[in-house]
């Protein structure tokens, strides 16, 4: 299980003995994860970003739309279409992108 700090976009592992160990880092006001694969996942931040974390704790910036002030709600990954869905607080749509590692 994967979790993130909105407030510093610090990426940790929880393991099963409940510790946190630091994993990556991501954009500030990170609050969505959704896991891909092993140790493989995306993250969304309320300011309107989405990054892509490898399995080497790698993060990818896959979207940027903190110009345009959606402000990023949680997100939803479908792996038989491949398709990515960002919720937009601001905007009050649902942005779909197709995403392959």
């Amino acid at each position: 299980m994967y979790v993130v700090d909105f407030q510093t976009g610090g990426n940790f592992k929880l393991s099963k003995d409940k510790k946190l160990t630091k994993f990556s880092s991501t954009a500030e006001g990170a609050d969505g994860v959704v896991p891909l694969g092993k140790d493989e996942y995306l993250v969304s931040s309320w300011h309107g970003e989405v990054a892509y974390v490898n399995s080497k704790g790698e993060a990818k910036k896959l979207l940027d739309t903190r110009d345009q002030k959606f402000s990023a709600a949680d997100i939803e990954y479908d792996p038989k279409t491949k398709t990515l869905f960002v919720p937009t607080f601001n905007a009050n749509t649902v942005m779909a992108y197709t995403f392959s590692k």
